[in-house]
């Protein structure tokens, strides 16, 4: 006699029966049909119902995605046409953690405003450089030359006269004596001891 599964109640002929009855085989598989049937049709709504989730998820995602962007351009927007009311340059201290974005900027400004442009830059006061400064192809050795000079340098050498063929003006003044010898003439606070005739001397005073 056949028995039935304890599941789907499947018919499972016995192998003892004689002849065994295989026809009682056949309503399995309509069963088995129905139920893989059944699994698909749910199986395919599961996957149809967490496909749409995806989807509705996704999109949520996208619209909030689309919100924050919007938002920020706004927020970007609206920082950079904001006016600033009440800024002040009236101090350059150095920024701290406290400082408000307004004050932050003050003082940047004021820290800017202080500082010489690179190019043409316009000192004011007593500008110190280091020993090792260079201007073009000045060296600093000769930079060092000009240390202690007081006026022009080129109007005091055109306010002295040449040593080799000297042409004076106004009244010249000698110190020593006037020494003429051998057809020359030199000044000297040593008088020489010979007479006019080898050499005369006439003392300046």
């Amino acid at each position: 006699m056949s028995k039935v599964t304890g599941n789907y109640n499947l018919i499972m002929p016995e192998l003892t029966d004689s002849p065994p009855d295989i026809t009682a085989m056949n309503p399995n598989w309509q069963k088995i049909d129905s139920k893989l049937k059944e699994q698909e049709e749910k199986i395919t709504e599961t996957v149809n119902l967490v496909s749409n989730e995806a989807v509705a998820r996704a999109s949520a995602d996208n619209t909030l995605n689309n919100s924050i962007v919007s938002i920020n351009t706004s927020f970007a927007t609206n920082v950079r046409s904001t006016v600033l009311t009440g800024l002040t340059t009236a101090t350059s201290a150095t920024l701290t953690v406290t400082d408000t974005i307004l004050a932050a900027l003050g003082k940047l400004q004021a820290q800017i405003a202080a500082k010489a442009n690179l190019a043409s830059p316009s000192f004011t006061g007593t500008v110190v450089l280091p020993s090792t400064t260079s201007i073009g192809n000045v060296s600093s050795t000769e930079l060092g030359y000009v240390d202690g000079v007081t006026s022009a340098i080129q109007s005091q050498l055109n306010a002295k006269a040449n040593l080799t063929s000297p042409v004076l003006t106004g009244t010249p003044t000698i110190g020593g004596n006037i020494i003429y010898h051998a057809g020359n003439i030199t000044v000297s606070t040593t008088a020489p001891g010979s007479s006019l005739a080898e050499g005369y001397q006439h003392q300046v005073y």
